[in-house]
């Protein structure tokens, strides 16, 4: 009797879509080809795919029926939020965002412990967690990538103008090239850096930590700034120069590697 009572009462809140089951999202808007499309989410996942149509397309589900799916705005700017219960922000079911935007459109997505995969853009992009991983592919124009205890990786060789990486106790790992005249800034406090560049790579590096070791497979061996602190610098030029980078790290190691 007690087995019967126990499948009635888990057959009743799946009915119910209380229990494991996630409501389903199936939204589409017009977009214009550079529309900036925001993104906001506590937990669960989002992921930023660009494609060639003039729209927006987003599916994936809801944690649970109390969870709110708002989208605001227009074909020039769009917001997509999933607003929780007031006061529950605890132990919450995620929800899995999995959103197709325009490639030369700009995305802005803010997480909590939701990770962020965007890929195949070509403007600016701009994520921000505190404990999500952010994996971006593809070569986006301009990246702004900030996290606390999640991890930042580049893949699959990207090429930008600007980049700024932030992470506090998260590794940072980028596979990039970079345009010439452009700005790039890495910083971490105990997390490690490590950038993977071609062998032809052109640009001016200023790198330092104050606890962390230096190594690279390009320019001179690291200096120490001080007699009384591990402190360490290195700067070099590669090829002509043309693009600026900054890394800068408190604890954690650096490592520039030559791909």
């Amino acid at each position: 009797m007690k087995r019967v009572l126990t499948a009635v009462f888990l057959s009743t809140l799946v009915a119910a879509g209380t229990l494991w089951a996630g409501v389903p999202i199936n939204e589409r808007r017009d977009l214009n080809p550079d529309a900036l499309v925001e993104v906001e989410l506590v937990a669960g996942t989002v992921s930023v795919t660009g494609w060639e149509k003039s729209e927006m397309e987003l599916t994936g589900t809801l944690g649970d029926t109390s969870q709110k799916l708002e989208i605001s705005g227009g074909k020039d700017r769009l917001k997509i939020e999933v607003k929780l219960p007031e006061g529950e922000h605890h132990d919450i079911e995620g929800s899995d965002l999995v959103l197709r935007v325009p490639r030369g459109g700009r995305i802005s997505v803010e997480t909590v412990s939701a990770p962020i995969t965007v890929s195949n853009m070509k403007a600016r992009i701009e994520l921000n967690s505190v404990s999500g991983d952010l994996d971006v592919k593809g070569s986006p124009r301009e990246a702004n990538l900030n996290t606390v205890s999640g991890e930042i990786n580049l893949e699959d060789g990207a090429s930008l103008e600007n980049a700024e990486l932030n992470s506090v106790s998260g590794s940072i790992d980028a596979n990039l090239d970079f345009r010439s005249g452009g700005s790039f800034e890495f910083n971490s406090v105990s997390g490690a850096v490590t950038l993977r560049l071609p062998a032809k790579v052109s640009a001016e590096f200023e790198v330092s930590t104050f606890s962390g070791s230096i190594t690279s497979d390009f320019g001179d061996e690291p200096i120490k700034k001080s007699s009384f602190l591990p402190a360490e610098e290195l700067e070099f030029t590669l090829g002509s120069g043309g693009a600026r980078v900054k890394v800068n790290s408190f604890s954690g190691p650096v490592k520039i590697l030559r791909e």
